[in-house]
């Protein structure tokens, strides 16, 4: 990878001259959506408590029980909250691609598509996501470095549970999910999962569990594959020591690795919500949210790096 200083060094260049007009720009959007965001507020304190007080009286007048009663009430106040996810929602749409369709101009051969990720069935036949009943796709990135095909994507799995007040949709992963070019032509499929102590035994028919030689690795993953010595073919010990060292770029972060139709899909839970150069409530005249994004986008190229996979080996 080029050092780190000169890549940042050209993007200060290119973030004065291309991206700062660009933020002045959409900061005149972004105070437009922020005065509506705030005249909505102004209007819902003064007409939410006028409306769930006259909505309490009539169903009052119809009808004696109190809990039908307070459920109408919190209908108004989702409602409410809805409407005044407007705004944002509107500016975001308006302003984040434009955004990061002239960031990611810096990097040369990427581009930036929104929702073109993995959809939940591809998921689901990695084995590396837990069971979901939703995908939500948000940024994807596509381009190629250092002779290495590379997708980025952020997406979200969510599970619909039942509680005692019906049902919850809950959150299963949120984060990055990398889809790589492998640097080793193989055939079956092979996948490592974080390591799950006493409950490990991963049960599906045509994978056995893959037994390996590095004992840190064996702490911190667990292999499964539908054949054993290609198993051992990508996961040589200098690949485990990669994929040890790439746990620690991203801070201990769960991650996940499938070896599947010639590429490495590699899953980062993050919880934390990434590629986000823009917000409503704050200025666009701040850099430090454009160079956040940036330092999230050299991370990505690490994880090349970490791996080695733009060098290529044969069978």
């Amino acid at each position: 990878m080029p050092d780190k200083s000169d890549i940042k060094a050209r993007f200060d260049e290119y973030f004065w001259r291309k991206m700062y007009p660009l933020m002045v720009e959409k900061e005149k959007v972004r105070l437009k959506y922020l005065g509506n965001f705030k005249k909505l507020i102004i209007i819902s304190v003064i007409l939410l408590p006028v409306v769930i007080f006259l909505l309490g009286a009539l169903i009052c007048y119809i009808s004696d029980d109190g809990t039908t009663n307070l459920n109408y009430i919190f209908v108004v106040i989702a409602i409410n909250v809805f409407i005044m996810r407007g705004p944002a929602v509107k500016y975001r749409s308006l302003v984040k691609k434009d955004m990061m369709d002239c960031f990611i101009n810096f990097f040369d051969g990427f581009k930036y598509e929104s929702g073109n990720g993995l959809n939940l069935q591809e998921m689901e036949d990695l084995y590396i996501f837990p069971r979901a009943d939703e995908c939500v796709v948000d940024d994807c990135f596509l381009g190629v470095y250092n002779g290495v095909n590379i997708r980025v994507c952020e997406e979200l799995l969510t599970k619909n549970i039942k509680t005692s007040k019906g049902e919850k949709e809950v959150p299963v992963f949120f984060g990055v999910i990398l889809e790589l070019d492998m640097n080793k032509s193989f055939h079956y499929h092979t996948f490592v999962t974080k390591d799950k102590g006493i409950l490990n035994g991963f049960s599906r028919k045509g994978f056995e569990r893959v037994a390996l030689e590095d004992v840190a690795f064996e702490k911190v993953f667990e292999a499964y594959s539908q054949n054993q010595i290609e198993a051992r073919y990508l996961l040589t010990t200098a690949f485990m020591e990669r994929m040890l060292k790439l746990k620690e770029l991203y801070k201990g972060s769960d991650i996940q690795f499938s070896f599947v139709n010639s590429k490495v899909i590699i899953a980062i839970n993050t919880n934390e919500n990434m590629f986000e150069p823009c917000s409503l409530f704050k200025s666009n005249l701040q850099e430090k949210q454009v160079y956040k994004v940036f330092e999230q986008f050299i991370t990505i190229f690490s994880v090349v790096d970490t791996l080695k996979l733009n060098q290529k080996t044969g069978m």
